[in-house]
Parts: structure tokens; sequence; C-alpha cells
């Protein structure tokens, strides 16, 4: 919570409006959508991150679906991100203050760094879709591989009729 808060202010001094705010102007989402988007780096749950914003869990997740289309589209957005990113981080995590040394040392180029930090918030985003989908299917990981082992080339067609053909006698049945 006193990390939240720290956030809060610092977002505040940078787009000059609070998150916690309830109206709907884009400035103030922008806002709502960096705060969450810190957050989500740093490890916090989408909840946690709703309960403080008084947002919906799933409010959040619709952030981060649509943060690198909004950084890469609204003029400034990046910038204000990084500042944001840059100020809460700093001190709080020695791997996040060597990147910032190495930053500081390539100075004259940065395009480059932004289409670095594109790359990584896009493998980040990734990541996190694939681990949601990795703990979505675990429950039938072994169905899975065995559809998978025993399927030749070229049936995959017929094995799918037939496993729907299944389900519907298993559905009729009950």
């Amino acid at each position: 919570m006193k990390e939240m808060q720290e956030l809060t202010d610092i977002i505040k001094s940078v787009f000059n409006e609070d998150v916690k705010d309830k109206m709907q102007k884009r400035e103030i989402v922008d806002a709502r959508i960096i705060f969450s988007k810190i957050l989500r780096e740093r490890g916090y749950t989408y909840s946690s991150i709703g309960r403080f914003l008084r947002k919906d869990h799933s409010t959040i997740i619709s952030y981060m679906r649509n943060v690198h289309a909004l950084l890469s589209q609204v003029d400034g957005l990046m910038v204000k991100y990084i500042s944001c990113r840059d100020a809460f981080l700093i001190g709080k995590d020695l791997i996040y203050n060597e990147v910032l040394n190495i930053k500081k040392e390539v100075k004259g180029n940065n395009l480059s760094i932004i289409s670095l930090n594109n790359q990584i918030e896009k493998l980040i985003l990734e990541r996190d879709s694939v681990t949601q989908m990795e703990k979505k299917y675990k429950r039938i990981a072994d169905i899975l591989n065995l559809i998978d082992k025993k399927t030749p080339n070229g049936r995959e067609k017929f094995i799918l009729k037939r496993i729907t053909l299944m389900f519907n006698d298993i559905a009729d049945g009950q």
C-alpha cells in the first residue's frame, strides 16, 4: 500500500492527474494505465491494483492488453511512462539500477532505447499471456499430451470430429 501511494504521488506530479479520480478523462485513464503497468511490472496482482484504484480486476487486465498500443500511439506517453517508472523503481531493484546506468552511458540514441523498451514490454505481456494460458490448461495437460502423442499427422480433423461426437454423447447422456 505504501508503494502504491508513492507511485500515486509520482503519477500525479508527472500527469497532473489523480489516478483515484473517478472521471473518465483521457488523461486520467492514461495515468491509471501507466500506474497499473508499473505495478504489474513490480509484481502486484490485477486484483490488488484494482482494489486500490476502486476498479474491477478485469479493468486492469484490459489496461494491460491495450498499454503497448497506447504507448506507441499517444505522443509523449512513453516519455511520461519511463519518467514515472524510473522515479518509482530507482533504488528498489539492483538489476534495474544497472539498466539505468547503462541508459545513462548510451546518451545519444533515445529512439533505440525507446524501441528496446517497447520490445521488453511486449515480451513481458507475452510471458504473462503464456503463464495465464498455462494455468488455464494445467488440469487437462495429460489429455492434451495424449491427443498430441496419439494423433497421426494429417488426421487432426478426423480426431476433432471423433472427440466432438464423444463429448456430444456425454452431454446427451447426462
